[in-house]
């Protein structure tokens, strides 16, 4: 599948669902950006310079370029992250603790992989 057909096809999923959300880095398709903001919402975008690999500018005249009002332009510009990071520091978080079995110290003679430790098929 072509890039630009992959990236299309991401735009119905951005638009539907909630809790899905794009950055603007290494899109070379202006129109798709500018597609993601219409039927998604600015408030999808997250702005994403794919630093060091592109320059900062360039992805930031992207932006620039989509001619957002100055409240959806923040939002994309670092609201949207803000928000979402601190969505997830609310988040509560349960702790598990997990016990795992203490393995033998290998010999050098020994085969670490030798055994049921790793079982196959419908063993």
């Amino acid at each position: 599948m072509d890039d630009w057909r992959a990236q299309v096809a991401l735009l119905d999923p951005l638009e539907r669902h909630p809790n899905i959300h794009t950055d603007s880095s290494g899109v070379r398709r202006f129109d798709l950006l500018l597609d993601a903001v219409r039927r998604a919402g600015p408030e999808k975008v997250l702005f994403g310079s794919d630093g060091p690999w592109l320059h900062p500018g360039v992805e930031l005249h992207k932006i620039r370029m989509l001619g957002l009002a100055p409240s959806d332009a923040r939002l994309v510009l670092g609201d949207n992250l803000l928000r979402l990071t601190a969505r997830a520091r609310r988040r509560p978080r349960g702790r598990v603790a997990v016990a795992l079995p203490r393995a033998p110290s290998p010999t050098p003679e020994a085969d670490p992989w030798e055994g049921e430790q790793f079982p196959v098929g419908g063993r």
